[in-house]
């Protein structure tokens, strides 16, 4: 799926840069095998890059007490990380803070409904930072 023109501008934009902070990881693109049997079954999100690179994956149960489950690429291993809060794929949606054995990882999305599509993906325009370093931009998409 390819990013709208118009979000790609606003990315180029806020990727100008933020003095005083690390370069961001260099995450790696990671396929659906690559993660699939680190996470549960659930509704989930995906970080795209602007290039659509999946650099971020999680789910969550449609449940309100379930916690979202998330997974990365860095150095060539994927990781694990957990949600922050639980709220399930409600939560998951609106972006959260997610920690692990590795590092800290945010997702911030617009929280607001994004644009949706006719197969039920929603899409927002989003971070993905480590505490400390500059954010990755990209989208936030999430559905079945």
């Amino acid at each position: 799926m390819r990013m709208p023109a118009a979000a790609i501008a606003v990315l180029g934009l806020a990727a100008c840069g933020t003095p005083g902070l690390a370069p961001a990881p260099a995450f790696q693109p990671m396929t659906y095998a690559e993660f699939a049997d680190l996470l549960p079954a659930g509704t989930g999100c995906a970080f795209e890059s602007p290039k659509d690179s999946v650099l971020f994956v999680a789910t969550a149960a449609p449940t309100p007490t379930s916690v979202a489950k998330g997974a990365y690429k860095l150095n060539g291993s994927v990781s694990v990380v957990d949600g922050s809060r639980m709220g399930g794929f409600e939560a998951l949606r609106r972006g959260m803070a997610f920690t692990g054995r590795e590092m800290p990882i945010v997702i911030s999305a617009a929280g607001s409904r994004g644009a949706m599509s006719e197969t039920g993906i929603e899409t927002q325009i989003a971070e993905l930072t480590v505490p400390g370093s500059k954010p990755v931009l990209g989208v936030w998409r999430c559905g079945s």
